[in-house]
C-alpha cells in the first residue's frame, strides 16, 4: 500500500493519485481583509482601495502614511488620513494647489489695518510709520512723536558708533596678539644669541 502526498497549495484528487491546485480565496478569501488572487498552487492578497497597503502579514489592508514619504510631496503641511493625505499651509500662506502654498499678501487686504505703511514679507507683514510717527503698541497705528526724528537720528549715531567700537576693540585685541608674538619671538632670539656667544667663548671661559 501506497500514498501519493501533493506539495503545499494542492490537494489529492479524488483519484488519490493526481494534485489540484487548491484554490484558497474560496471561502474565506485566503485570510485576506481585501481582495484576493489564486494562482497555482499559491495565492496573494491586494488591496482594493487606494491608499491602503499589506501589512507585514501580507494580508491585512492598513492605512499608507504618505506623509512618511518626502512630505507627501507638500510644500509645508502633510496630515495623514484613513486612505489618504492633505497638504496645508504654514501661517502667513495659503494653499495654491494640489501640493504647493503662496505668500499671503496681508498688505493687500485694508493695508493690513495698519494707519500708514505696510510692508509685506514672506509669511508675514509688518506696519511702518512716517516721520515724526511711531507706532502704538498696538503696532499697527501711528501716533503723533515730534521728536522722533531727533531719537531716531541719535539712536543711528549709537548705532554707528557701537559698530566702530567693535571694530577698533578687534584691533586692539589683534595688536595685543601681535605684541605677545613679537614678545615671544625676542626671547626666543635672545636665548639663541646667548647660546651662539657661549659657543664662541674659548673652552676655558666657558661658565
Amino acid at each position: 500500500y501506497h500514498r501519493c502526498l501533493c506539495n503545499q497549495g494542492y490537494s489529492l484528487s479524488a483519484n488519490n493519485a493526481t494534485c489540484s491546485d487548491i484554490n484558497e480565496c474560496e471561502g474565506g478569501s485566503g485570510g485576506c481583509s481585501e481582495g484576493c488572487i489564486n494562482s497555482i498552487g499559491s495565492f496573494w492578497c491586494f488591496c482594493q482601495h487606494n491608499g491602503y497597503q499589506l501589512d507585514r502579514d501580507n494580508k491585512t489592508c492598513i492605512d499608507t502614511n504618505e506623509c512618511e514619504t518626502n512630505n507627501g510631496n507638500c510644500e509645508h503641511i502633510c496630515t495623514n488620513t484613513n486612505g489618504s493625505y492633505t497638504c496645508g499651509c504654514d501661517a502667513g500662506y495659503q494653499f495654491n494647489g494640489t501640493h504647493g502654498c503662496s505668500d499671503i499678501d496681508e498688505c493687500a487686504f485694508a493695508n493690513g489695518n495698519c494707519s500708514q505703511q505696510c510692508v509685506n514679507q514672506p509669511g508675514s507683514y509688518h506696519c511702518e510709520c512716517q516721520a515724526n510717527f511711531k507706532l502704538d503698541t498696538d503696532n499697527k497705528t501711528c501716533i503723533h512723536c515730534p521728536t522722533c526724528s531727533e531719537f531716531e537720528s541719535v539712536a543711528a549715531d549709537v548705532a554707528n558708533f557701537k559698530s566702530k567700537a567693535v571694530v577698533i576693540e578687534q584691533l586692539i585685541n589683534r595688536n595685543i596678539r601681535l605684541s605677545a608674538t613679537v614678545a615671544s619671538l625676542e626671547d626666543r632670539i635672545a636665548r639663541i644669541e646667548a647660546s651662539l656667544n657661549l659657543e664662541a667663548l674659548p673652552a676655558n671661559e666657558h661658565p
